[in-house]
C-alpha cells in the first residue's frame, strides 16, 4: 500500500483512510532518508507539511476524493477542536461537486472559538457551530447536511449551491431546517446570496443536471410547476423531470449520466434512445407537449428559453386543433 516494506505503516494508512504523518513513519522504524526517498521515487505524495499519502490514493481519486485526502491531512495537524465545513464538509458527506472551488480546505471552530483566518491551505471560519450540529462521517468531524448546505450557499455560485442543497434535501434535510438556518444567519457574510438559492432546494431533483436546469429556468421566470410528475399514458405511468401543468408541457433533462442509468443488461444506446422515443410519443398521446434540453442548453439561457417557449407554443397549438 505504501510502496515500502513497512506493514505497520500500511496499517496506519488503512486506519486513517489514506494518510500518515512523518511522526507515524518514524514510529514504525523508518529513517528520515527513507521518507525522502519515498517522495523522490514517487511512492508517496506530500499533502501538506509532515503529512503524506501513497501516490495511488491521489492519482486514482477524482477531484472530490483528492479534496477529502487534503481534509484528512489537515485533520492530523490541526490542534484545536474543529469541524470541516463549507465545501469540505460537502465532499466528506459525498454530495455532488459541480463547479466548486476545491483548492482549499474549510473548517469551522465549534462555538466560534477562534478568529477567522487563512493559513496553510486551510480557511478557518468564524460562525457558531454547536456540537449538536457536528457529525462524524468516515472518521472526520463535519457540519451536518443542513448547515453544510447553508455554508456552501454562502460562498459558492448559486448553481453549485443548488446542486448541493438539492442533494442534501434528497437525503433528509427539510425546508423547515433550511428556513431556520437562514433566519439564524442573516447577518453572516454571504447570507443574502444563500437566501436567493436555498428556498428553491428540492430533494426530488435526481441529478446535478436537473438542479442546474431548474436554476436556469428560475432565472428565466420559467420555473416548472412540478418535479417528477407522474403521467398516465397508454404505455403505463411515466414520470417526467419537469412539468408546466398550466401549459400541458413537460421538460426532460437529457444527460449522458442519466442515459447510462437507463441502459439495461444486453441493451445498446440505440435501444435506450428508441425506448425514450416511444415514451415521448406516449406522453404526447396523453395530450402533453415535450421539450428536451441538455448540459449545453442549461448553460445558454437564451437558448433554453427559446426551447421552453417553443415547446409551450407547440403544446398550445396541439390543444387548438
Amino acid at each position: 500500500m505504501t510502496g515500502l516494506p513497512y506493514p505497520r505503516l500500511d496499517a496506519v494508512v488503512a486506519a486513517q483512510r489514506g494518510v500518515f504523518t512523518t511522526a507515524q513513519a518514524l514510529d514504525v522504524g523508518m529513517h528520515p532518508r527513507e521518507i525522502q526517498r519515498g517522495l523522490a521515487d514517487g511512492h508517496w505524495v506530500r499533502l501538506r507539511r509532515g503529512v503524506f499519502a501513497p501516490s495511488r490514493f491521489v492519482t486514482e481519486a477524482d477531484a472530490a476524493g483528492r479534496h477529502v485526502l487534503q481534509a484528512r491531512a489537515a485533520h492530523l495537524t490541526l490542534r484545536s477542536p474543529i469541524a470541516f465545513s463549507h465545501t469540505s464538509a460537502a465532499m466528506v458527506h459525498g454530495l455532488p461537486a459541480y463547479d466548486l472551488d476545491l483548492s482549499e480546505v474549510h473548517v469551522t471552530h465549534p462555538d466560534g472559538a477562534s478568529s477567522g483566518r487563512h493559513e496553510g491551505g486551510v480557511w478557518h471560519h468564524v460562525g457558531a457551530l454547536t456540537t449538536e450540529r457536528v457529525r462524524t462521517v468516515d472518521g472526520l468531524p463535519v457540519s451536518d447536511l443542513a448547515r453544510t448546505s447553508l455554508d456552501v450557499a454562502r460562498v459558492a455560485s448559486p448553481a453549485s449551491a443548488l446542486v448541493i442543497a438539492d442533494a442534501a434535501c434528497a437525503r433528509g434535510v427539510t425546508q423547515e431546517q433550511v428556513r431556520r438556518d437562514l433566519e439564524a444567519c442573516m447577518d453572516w457574510p454571504g447570507a443574502r446570496r444563500a437566501s436567493r438559492v436555498l428556498p428553491l432546494a428540492d430533494g426530488r431533483a435526481e441529478s446535478p443536471g436537473e438542479s442546474l436546469a431548474r436554476w436556469a429556468l428560475h432565472q428565466l421566470d420559467l420555473a416548472p410547476d412540478e418535479l417528477q410528475l407522474e403521467i398516465r399514458t397508454d404505455e403505463g405511468v411515466v414520470r417526467v423531470d419537469f412539468a408546466w401543468i398550466r401549459w400541458r408541457l413537460v421538460g426532460e433533462f437529457d444527460g449522458k449520466i442519466k442515459y447510462g442509468r437507463l441502459v439495461k443488461p444486453g441493451e445498446t444506446a440505440s435501444d435506450v434512445a428508441w425506448r425514450e422515443r416511444r415514451r415521448e410519443l406516449a406522453i404526447e398521446r396523453a395530450s402533453w407537449g415535450v421539450v428536451r434540453f441538455g448540459w449545453a442548453d442549461v448553460h445558454d439561457l437564451p437558448r433554453l428559453g427559446r426551447l421552453v417557449v417553443g415547446g409551450r407554443g407547440r403544446a398550445e397549438r396541439r390543444w387548438v386543433r
